[in-house]
């Protein structure tokens, strides 16, 4: 694969992994790269979706090396009628969007071993951010974490 494909590949595993009985993102159906608009069958969610929103080449070096600076969306949807998760800021307990923003920027900065992994598998340089929004629908509430990285170096042709 190509130095931005692995990244997001990571991104994907390293969700997958968080799913399952007992696991960080335990209630979540699944994850998918794509279209946001696919996300509304309801008899999916809460559903986990991830794509790139935009990037930047940046020259680092005369001998045709590069970096990118990419910026991925990662989205959580879930209905409000989940009886666990309607209540946008519980505290009290382990429920709530707050909650479940938090566990999803755990998923993120753990790799699929669980350990901190702040590159990505190598496939990042230890630079980014996460910045994020919550908002309710009708019938569902969307968390969308947009996260900025900036890739290894490669060499141009070579990506």
């Amino acid at each position: 694969m190509g130095n931005y494909v692995d990244f997001i590949e990571e991104i994907r595993n390293r969700l997958d992994t968080a799913i399952g009985s007992g696991k960080t993102l335990e209630d979540v159906t699944r994850v998918r790269i794509g279209s946001v608009e696919e996300l509304r069958k309801h008899n999916d969610l809460p559903i986990i979706n991830i794509r790139v929103l935009s990037g930047e080449e940046i020259a680092t070096a005369m001998n045709a090396q590069g970096t990118t600076l990419v910026t991925v969306e990662i989205k959580l949807v879930y209905s409000k009628l989940a009886e666990a998760l309607n209540t946008l800021y519980k505290t009290s307990d382990t429920s709530g969007s707050l909650y479940m923003l938090e566990l999803l920027l755990n998923a993120l900065d753990n790799n699929t071993s669980d350990a901190l992994d702040l590159q990505f598998a190598s496939t990042v340089n230890n630079l980014r951010t996460y910045s994020w929004d919550i908002a309710e629908g009708e019938d569902v509430v969307e968390i969308t974490v947009s996260m900025e990285a900036e890739t290894l170096q490669f060499t141009l042709g070579g990506r």
